[in-house]
């Protein structure tokens, strides 16, 4: 297994479990054997205060009500709703933990680790120890003001997004496509409707018409599809990604980040927000008696709800629909034509007593963050750590050494540690072993890079000083090494899956075919000063600040080599760590001053901006990921359901569906 880089990897490590399963869960639904209560002994109601809802014949796998419960409440407020909200996304969570329980029972049958991983995990134990340590030593209570404080500060980070959109159903699909024709060529909501009807008068349009598709009345709960109707709706502006934690439109800002927030739009009193003079309901799929307009045999209903209640079909055809516009013909199974029209959307803050929960966690992860940000500089003014800039730019993240460089040459002096070239490259090896490089070359990703590497060593050395032995944490480290191996292992070690996610020209010449009015590229704008001594980047940001133009003399001082002019990297190439910083700030807004033992950044974001092409090149690296991604989940659900054949694992739905989650 890759044992990645301490920084952003031990959180990925002890939570892979819980990432993985999710995925699942919001990759789509499986069918499994399902048994009525009491047909397998401690499947009986009331058999014990934690029944068991789902097990293997040999009791090799046991859930119980209290996994479903913790797992639920590991959730952010908005992915708590949805599963309190549709009963096939609890049984979906259900499904989760029975794949949870196989995977781990079975990888640590079946893995052996090798001496480089057991090391690796001895490691990152000792190093989750020290962190811990410092935490418990420097961590103080969090009281109910510093919560109320911090919700108001930054409660734009809780909203939700509410859609205002109406469900248009035609007895035809040719009244459908006609009227989406009309739309596309400009006509607004009104006047392409009126089009439809006087297009299609002699067919009797006029006459009375039939029942209305509830548009806001939540998911079918028989629907499955994430990208074609294959798992649950995909949250905004995403391509059928889970929402991330906390689920509330982005994670607040770490402490000492300014609180811009995009999108907020204007609002009314409980969410009424006026739409072409009417006013629409208070409410997610809340409706007026006014909204819903019966004409002939068009049937319309008008609501105002979040994305993930409409029927995934309906969800799916909305992503990246811009407002004015509407979807496609969606033809949803016992149901007429439909198209949905987009009218606006606005952001609604969610009160304190539904996000506490997550605003409490939002403050902890902050306070985690500083202590451990601020033991890091302790430790390597401590240990005099002196970087050989000029190696470093030298270095790239290929595994291709450049021939005049040296690995045993020193990259980063640490007294008691040095780091050479040979560990830049083994940690690439480490860090891209199961997935194709998307990180850049420039200098500010490299110095991020070179900084996680930095921070496990001197982290290390700190807690072996300490006498940590890590203990404690090395059999979750375990686990986790030997479940990550298990699942590379299902596509390493068969050439035939690899050559099943091979996707034909064909193919990609069909999904552009199909998708080319919604595709697209994100590109950030960014500018980047880089310094190696505090004082000069503390004098650079005091000016910048109030400006919000970095100077000549600034950017000639810069050791990044964009030397502060603006550059754009596509979003999903950005480091994890920028994109953190960048979180919320406004365009033209200028970073705080970031701090990490390879240097002092700071970074003006200047937005993101979207590009669409006129031909499928393109696209073609973006169509192929996608692509190879739904075929990868497909056959990893194909896998782990020949998993719970293998164990024989039954569920007992019925207790699932009547858990009170809470």
């Amino acid at each position: 297994m890759a044992i990645e880089l301490v920084g952003r990897k031990v959180w990925l490590l002890t939570l892979l479990l819980v990432g993985t399963v999710i995925v699942i869960f919001f990759g789509g639904g499986a069918t499994q054997a399902v048994l009525n209560p009491g047909l397998v002994p401690g499947f009986e109601a009331g058999s014990t205060d934690d029944p068991i809802i789902a097990r293997s014949s040999g009791n090799e796998v046991v859930v119980r009500i209290s996994d479903l419960r913790e797992l639920y409440n590991s959730f952010g407020y908005e992915e708590r709703e949805q599963v309190r909200f549709h009963l096939m996304r609890k049984l979906r969570l259900a499904e989760m933990l029975v794949d949870s329980k196989v995977t781990e029972y079975l990888s640590q049958r079946e893995i052996e680790l090798s001496e480089e991983n057991t090391n690796d995990i001895r490691i990152m134990a000792k190093i989750q120890e020290l962190v811990e340590r410092e935490l418990t030593a420097r961590k103080r209570r969090i009281t109910s003001r510093e919560v109320r404080e911090y919700y108001e500060q930054n409660k734009q980070y809780f909203g939700v997004t509410k859609y205002i959109v109406t469900t248009v159903e035609f007895d035809t699909e040719e009244q459908a496509d006609y009227f989406h024709s009309t739309v596309g060529a400009g006509f607004k909501f009104d006047k392409a409707l009126n089009e439809t009807r006087k297009k299609f008068a002699s067919s009797g349009l006029g006459d009375a018409g039939g029942e209305g598709v509830e548009g806001g009345e939540g998911v079918d709960e028989g629907g499955e599809g994430i990208e074609g109707g294959e798992g649950e709706p995909p949250t905004e502006g995403g391509e059928g990604e889970p929402p991330t934690e906390g689920g509330q439109g982005g994670e607040p800002p770490p402490e000492g980040q300014p609180a811009g927030g995009e999108g907020q739009a204007p609002q009314g009193e409980e969410g009424n927000v006026p739409v072409e003079g009417e006013a629409i309901g208070s409410g997610p799929g809340e409706q007026e008696e006014d909204d819903t307009e019966d004409i002939g045999k068009i049937v319309l209903k008008k609501v105002t709800l979040e994305l993930w209640k409409l029927h995934p079909l309906f969800a799916n055809a909305m992503v990246d629909l811009e407002i004015g516009r509407c979807t496609k013909v969606v033809n949803i199974p016992n149901s007429k034509p439909a198209i949905l029209f987009f009218h606006d959307k606005y952001r609604e803050i969610r009160p304190l007593v539904e996000v506490e929960k997550d605003t409490l966690k939002s403050i902890e992860n902050n306070q985690y963050r500083r202590i451990r940000q601020e033991l890091l500089k302790n430790l390597s003014t401590r240990h005099s750590v002196e970087i050989d800039r000029e190696l470093l730019a030298k270095l790239t993240f290929s595994d291709q050494v450049p021939g005049d460089i040296s690995l045993g040459q020193n990259l980063v002096k640490i007294k008691g540690s040095d780091i050479t070239v040979n560990d830049w490259y083994q940690e690439i090896k480490k860090y891209f072993k199961f997935e194709k490089p998307t990180t850049s070359d420039m200098a500010l990703q490299k110095v991020f890079f070179l900084d996680e590497i930095i921070s496990s060593r001197l982290l290390l050395i700190e807690a072996e000083k300490r006498g940590c032995t890590g203990t404690a944490h090395r059999a979750n480290f375990t686990f986790a090494a030997k479940l990550e191996i298990f699942l590379n292992n299902h596509e390493e070690s068969n050439p035939d899956i690899y050559s099943q996610y091979i996707v034909p020209d064909v193919e990609i010449e069909q999904y552009y075919e199909a998708n080319k009015d919604q595709l697209y590229l994100d590109k950030v704008n960014l500018q980047v000063l880089l310094y190696a001594d505090r004082e000069v980047a503390e004098r650079v940001w005091e000016k910048t600040a109030s400006t919000h133009v970095f100077s000549e003399s600034a950017k000639k001082m810069s050791m990044d080599k964009t030397k502060g002019k603006p550059f754009e990297i596509e979003l999903i190439s950005l480091d994890p760590m920028v994109s953190q910083i960048i979180k919320g700030m406004e365009p033209g807004e200028i970073s705080t001053i970031v701090t990490t033992p390879a240097g002092y950044f700071i970074i003006k974001y200047n937005g993101i901006k979207r590009y669409q092409y006129n031909s499928i090149d393109g696209y073609l690296e973006q169509i192929i990921r996608r692509l190879e991604e739904n075929k990868k989940k497909a056959f990893r659900r194909q896998w782990l359901d020949s998993l719970r054949e293998k164990l024989n694992v039954e569920m007992d739905v019925e207790k699932v569906l009547a858990t009170d989650m809470e």
